[in-house]
């Protein structure tokens, strides 16, 4: 039996990055997808949310548009997710972003008229509960810090479905290899496209999460823990959302799918809600299969923004690197994810402890 799953959520500041525009709490509605059923683990207590990693440092290449490097955080996103996990019975889950906030809703390379923010409205207090103490909120170094130096060896797993920034600046500091080594038991990242044509690198490669910040994700080459890779390729081909019009349309979650598609045809790709699928139900749920089975290797990220699959280096076994391919199809998939995402029908799900 797979004990519950204790959870550190690496997330961007937008679209909802419990977990990540294309990825990014501002801009993108998998992001409150995996937030969605992060709460639903939790609730049915198959995972602990220890706490929500927003930030957002963006250095969009050359590749995307020519922008100079930028950071953005977004003041909205904190409470938007706050005011998910208050919706699924969670308050108080600890968040960690940096303290120097902007307006911003949306990402530079972003366009809002074709990704309508859905963010501002969630982090409206008037229209969405929130628990949020702002002097709660840590420093996302200090966060990670102080969880894992007081975890258990081995029994953390990152969700890593952002930006790669926070968890590069984990590892480069004091001690922070060793910390990661001793006290996480896998670091699942949604990035990478592991698709037919992998192995003839083209635009986007990397994936945008590792892609935005490509010198960042330089950092999964040598991360000392366990690696499982949910690629783009996967998250495309499982469609799922359109059962929220199932639930209250108050749902949070509901709300911001139907804002970011316009109405209420909300099917959407699954990155995020995929990598938290398989960071809490792991290989054995049946799933996925590793695509690199006995055959080894590592991700090897490149400069230009693409990245590839390494099999002619020997990675030691305490930080085996995968990435994940179906086992079963993809609409098995979907409805399993759709069965979480309406989990408790049309109605709010209800807070039996206060």
């Amino acid at each position: 039996m797979r004990h519950a799953t204790a959870l550190a959520l690496a997330i961007s500041a937008f679209s909802l990055q419990a977990y990540g525009l294309p990825k990014d709490l501002c801009s993108f509605p998998d992001d409150v997808g995996a937030f969605a059923l992060a709460n639903t683990f939790q609730y049915c207590g198959k995972a602990r949310i220890l706490g929500v990693v927003s930030g957002l440092s963006l250095r969009i290449l050359a590749a995307y548009v020519s922008l100079p490097f930028a950071e953005v955080n977004s003041r909205y996103a904190v409470p938007a997710m706050d005011a998910i996990n208050t919706w699924y019975c969670h308050p108080g889950i600890p968040f960690a972003r940096n303290h120097t906030l902007t307006n911003e809703t949306a990402e530079p390379n972003v366009d809002p008229a074709q990704n309508p923010v859905f963010v501002t409205t969630l982090a409206d207090p008037a229209k969405f509960p929130q628990s949020l103490q702002d002097n709660s909120i840590k420093l996302p170094l200090d966060f990670y810090r102080e969880t894992l130096s007081k975890a258990k060896d081995h029994s953390i797993t990152i969700l890593g479905i952002g930006f790669m920034q926070n968890l590069d600046a984990l590892y480069h500091s004091p001690g922070g290899k060793e910390l990661i080594q001793r006290k996480v038991r896998e670091l699942v990242v949604q990035g990478g496209d592991f698709g037919p044509n992998f192995f003839d690198p083209g635009p986007n490669r990397a994936g945008y999460n590792l892609a935005i910040n490509i010198t960042a994700a330089k950092v999964l080459e040598e991360w000392p823990s366990p690696v499982t890779f949910l690629g783009s390729n996967i998250g495309r081909a499982v469609i799922t959302g359109q059962v929220l019009e199932k639930t209250p349309a108050n749902n949070p979650v509901r709300v911001a799918y139907e804002i970011y598609h316009n109405g209420t045809n909300v099917e959407n790709g699954s990155w995020d809600l995929l990598a938290t699928y398989f960071g809490v139900l792991g290989l054995k749920e049946g799933s996925f299969q590793y695509g690199n089975a006995n055959r080894g290797g590592r991700i090897e990220v490149f400069a230009n923004a693409t990245a590839g699959w390494n099999y002619n280096v020997t990675v030691p076994f305490q930080r085996r690197q995968h990435f994940l391919d179906f086992k079963q199809t993809n609409v098995t998939i979907a409805n399993k994810v759709d069965a979480l995402l309406s989990q408790f029908g049309n109605t709010k799900p209800p807070c039996l402890h206060g």
